[in-house]
């Protein structure tokens, strides 16, 4: 079979030892993914943001960029409850980057303010996501 079949029958063993059964849905390509999450994190969706904040993430993901593993982001709060990650505001525009990531304030452990900043300066700033 394809990688796709291989790990759809790999996993359906696996829910079934714990007596879950898996749902298989549709493939979709990245492009639709992507355009579904950012409409997901739309203001029609999460309301309108009652708070903003320009923080540092350390990201794994991220440690070949420039810059290194810490990337600029923009939490956003919502009036719906929502807590809306994207890329941060290139500088000399008004208007927010990309949708990263869009959780209810429910789904979420905690947001971090670290004392000392990724630099070991101390940290003047809002919350560090970790």
């Amino acid at each position: 079979g394809n990688g796709r079949s291989d790990l759809i029958s790999s996993l359906n063993s696996y829910y079934g030892v714990l007596g879950i059964s898996l749902q298989v849905c549709e493939s979709t390509s990245v492009q639709n993914w992507t355009a579904l999450r950012h409409q997901l994190a739309s203001q029609d969706v999460v309301g309108e943001p009652i708070g903003t904040f320009q923080v540092m993430k350390s990201s794994i993901r991220h440690a070949n960029s420039p810059g290194g593993a810490v990337i600029a982001r923009e939490l956003v709060l919502t009036r719906g409850g929502f807590l809306v990650e994207r890329d941060q505001v290139a500088s000399g525009t008004t208007t927010s980057g990309g949708a990263v990531s869009c959780r209810h304030l429910s789904a979420l452990r905690c947001i971090v303010r670290n004392e000392i900043d990724f630099n070991g300066n101390e940290n003047d700033g809002g919350p560090t996501v970790t």
